[in-house]
This record gives structure tokens, sequence and C-alpha cells, in this order.
């Protein structure tokens, strides 16, 4: 071969080298080879410290132990995540079939045949071809094929992410409405003998002349509102728990939980907040649902630093027995009701917070 033949031969090899259909992807939007920020800047892992919550287990986030049983049972029995596992799978078994397709193809198919006319013997043929063939690849059509599957792998494995994290996320937020749905009942049951304790006073006093009757049907009307409340939170507790047995795949039924505030809370000024909320919310009275909320402030804090709602029940109580016989005393030796009255009660109601607080904090501190 002569050397003009080789150089032609050379010269061809290139061009056909640099043909394609199809060109790699390149995700730079600049000549410079940057996304011009938009995706974000890229963090390094030194920057975002330990404690973050990109780096963070939802082990480690919730400590409670009943909430992490109740998601690894999500995340074993979810029908969408198992959905999602599939499709990882057959993902990883397309890209593994599009990486073999670089492998040559080689068919061998043996066949043999008996014949036999009348008096003549047996006629034998055999047949074994062997075909091998491989291809080259010359355009890119396998690559971008293996491309292709790799995109649908990688897209399969973020959807199964996706789907674990928001039923990880899903089922925490479903618990945690669970317990404030149980102290919220609590709330609404300790009220409930309250103002059936308020409503008998307030029909005596309306019985003795010592109060009109619209005070006796406002009374009747938010206790009869408590009472309407309580069936509607009973019924949003089993909404949520019918909501958590969907996700565990689960007939209907009861959901074992932790009461509000037994597990340790990395923010518990959060729950404090959100409780007082909910009891100045409970009290039904645009002047009462403020100072509902900033009593309930100190009383959250109690029964986070005790770690239970006795102590906030006592105190609770205490007040309002101290409120609702002060007026009675007070009446008969002023004679009526005057500011000085209300400010009476405030102080009564300020002192006995003050010594309910101090009591059971210093009495669970020491044991």
């Amino acid at each position: 071969m002569s050397i003009r033949n080789i150089v032609a031969v050379a010269i061809v090899g290139t061009m056909f080298t640099g043909c394609g259909l199809y060109n790699k992807y390149d995700g730079s939007l600049s000549p410079e080879g940057g996304t011009n920020g938009l995706f974000g800047v890229d963090v390094p892992a030194e920057a975002v410290g330990e404690t973050s919550l990109a780096t963070m287990s939802w082990r480690e986030f919730f400590a409670d132990p009943v909430l992490q049983q109740l998601i690894e049972q999500v995340l074993a029995n979810n029908t969408d995540l198992n959905s999602a596992r599939v499709a990882v799978e057959k993902s990883e078994a397309s890209l593994k079939m599009a990486r073999m397709a670089y492998l040559p193809s080689l068919y061998f198919s043996p066949q043999g045949t008996l014949s036999k006319f009348d008096d003549y013997p047996w006629s034998k043929t055999y047949n074994l071809p062997l075909q091998l063939s491989m291809d080259v690849d010359l355009f890119g059509s396998i690559t971008n094929k293996k491309r292709a599957s790799q995109a649908v792998l990688l897209q399969a494995q973020v959807r199964e992410e996706a789907v674990r994290a928001n039923l990880v996320s899903t089922t925490a937020q479903q618990y945690y409405m669970l317990q404030l749905l149980d102290q919220q009942l609590a709330i609404l049951t300790l009220t409930d003998s309250l103002w059936n304790a308020s409503l008998e006073t307030q029909k005596i006093l309306w019985e003795n002349g010592k109060a009109y009757s619209t005070a006796v049907n406002q009374m009747e009307s938010s206790y009869l509102n408590v009472k309407t409340q309580i069936v509607d939170t009973r019924r949003n507790i089993r909404a949520t728990e019918n909501a958590l047995c969907r996700l565990l795949a689960i007939p209907p039924q009861h959901i074992d939980r932790k009461s509000w505030g037994s597990s340790a809370l990395r923010r518990p000024w959060v729950g404090i907040i959100v409780s007082a909320i909910i009891f100045g919310l409970v009290h039904m009275n645009p002047v009462q649902m403020v100072f509902g909320f900033l009593y309930g402030l100190p009383l959250g804090w109690l029964a986070w630093r005790t770690g239970s709602l006795l102590p906030s029940i006592v105190v609770h109580v205490a007040n309002n027995a101290s409120v609702m016989l002060m007026p009675a005393a007070v009446d008969k030796a002023i004679g009526g009701m005057s500011l000085t009255t209300e400010g009476i009660l405030v102080a009564v109601s300020l002192i006995v917070l003050f010594l309910g607080l101090r009591w059971f904090a210093q009495r669970y501190a020491a044991s």
C-alpha cells in the first residue's frame, strides 16, 4: 500500500470519528463554563458544618422512639415508595442492557433433519450456523442510548429520595398533629368542666338576683360551644389516625403515641407559644383570649419544665377558683364591683400564678 493510500484512509477515519448525530450535553450557559448562578452557588461541605439539617439524618432530628418506629414502618410498607424502588431497579436493568450493547452478539442455532422415502436409507442433514455481529457505534447511537438510560436511572433515584423525604415529613407532621390534638382535647375537657361549674354558678347568681339572664345565656352558649369543639377534635383525631394508617398500608386503627412534651424538643418555646395560642382561643372571648394567651405562656413553660400537665392544670384551677370566690367577698366588703375590685382580682391571679410556678418548679427540680 502506497503512502498516498495510507494518508487517504487516515483522513477518512478522522472524518468518521467526528461524525455524529448527537453531541455530548454541555450544561454551561456562559463562555467561561459557569451557569451564571442558575442553580445556586455550590457551598463546600466544610462551610455547611456537621449540625446542618442537610447532613442530619431523620433519626437524629426526630428523637421520639415511637415516631422513629412509625417512620421505619412507613418506609417499609408504603406502596408509593415500593413503586419508586421498583422503578429504580427497572432503570438499573435498562442501563445494564444498554451497556451490554457494546459487546458483540453471537448467534448459534444448530439444526438437524432426518428424512426417509420408501426403502431408501435415512438421510441426515445438519446445519451449524454461527454468526458474530458487532455494532461499531459509528454515529453514537449506542452511546446516546446508554446516556438516556443513565438519565432515566438518575431520575428514578431522585424520585425515590423525594418520595422517602415526603413520607418522613408527612409521618412526622401527622404524628405531632395527633399529639397537639390530644393536648387540645385535654384542655377542652378541662375547660368543659370549668365552664360547667361557671354555668352553674351563674344560674345560682341569676336565681338570687345577682346576675342577668343574658349572662346565663352567654355562659351556656360558650359551654355548648366547648362541647362542639370536643366532638370536632375527636373527629379530627380519628381522621389523622386514618391518614397515618393509609401511609402505613394497614387498616384504620388507633396509633400509639407519646403525650405532647414527653419527648425532648430542640425548640421548646415553639411548643409553648403554640399551646398558649390554643389556650387563648379556647376561651372564645376577645378579652379573655388575650389574657388566656399571656397566662398560657407561663403555664406552657411550667408543663415543659416539669414534664407533666398536672402542675399547669392545678395552677389554672387554683387561679379560677380564687378569681370566682373573690368577687363575692369583695362585693360584701365594698358593696359593688369597681376598678379597685378588678385590680384586686388581677393581683390575686398574678400571685397565684407566681406561687404555683415557683412551688412546682422547685418541687420537680428537687425530685
